[in-house]
């Protein structure tokens, strides 16, 4: 993959290796090139009070059996070039969030680290469907020495024309995660250079810190 300036953003008309085109249909992708966050970052003493993200975030998600649908996406690292690729595939069965229905979903993604948000980017909106298709994919500079200080805490959300977007369901991904977070993270890891595609359930969590 060429590599990119920051905030450039680079067509890919391939399926990424390991995925299935079938299941995954066209790829027609979008990568978001992230600035590194790491140049400016004291990993060892973070004080960059305008960046807190509230550690509560992570610890209130609702463990209850509450169906608010799946989202898949797969993880890559390449640790030659501290490349963190996460490609927003599709989800399903999303919970209803309008009055005809349906939902306005798209993903916001949070680069976090001890509790603290470095980073955050969302995919395109898709209008009117509980089972959006994005193969977009968003990537961070994560450098190797990094990689295992940092998770991704991801919200599928509702967009809406008047007042805020609102929260549908999240999950995280990380060293830190529980189960199938944790999983992924680690089969990332063993199998570099590698997408690394799973199902993940949504689950509930307090709105107001997206917004």
């Amino acid at each position: 993959m060429p590599a990119t300036a920051s905030g450039n953003v680079v067509p890919i008309t391939a399926g990424l290796p390991g995925l299935g085109l079938k299941e995954l249909g066209p790829m027609s992708q979008s990568i978001r090139q992230e600035s590194s966050p790491w140049a400016w970052v004291d990993m060892t003493s973070y004080r960059a009070s305008s960046l807190v993200f509230p550690a509560e975030i992570i610890a209130e998600l609702d463990s209850h059996n509450v169906d608010l649908g799946e989202l898949m996406f797969s993880l890559c690292y390449l640790p030659t070039a501290g490349r963190l690729t996460i490609t927003m595939i599709k989800a399903r069965n999303l919970k209803a969030m309008d009055i005809t229905g349906a939902s306005d979903p798209y993903v916001k993604v949070s680069l976090m680290c001890e509790g603290r948000r470095l980073k955050k980017r969302k995919t395109s909106t898709m209008r009117n469907t509980l089972n959006p298709l994005y193969n977009e994919a968003i990537v961070f500079d994560v450098p190797p020495e990094n990689i295992n200080q940092i998770s991704l805490l991801i919200a599928v959300m509702d967009y809406d024309r008047v007042g805020h977007n609102e929260v549908i369901g999240v999950c995280r991904v990380g060293n830190e995660a529980e189960s199938l977070g944790r999983d992924h993270w680690n089969e990332m890891l063993t199998y570099p250079r590698k997408p690394i595609a799973h199902w993940h359930p949504l689950m509930e969590v307090w709105a107001s810190y997206y917004y």
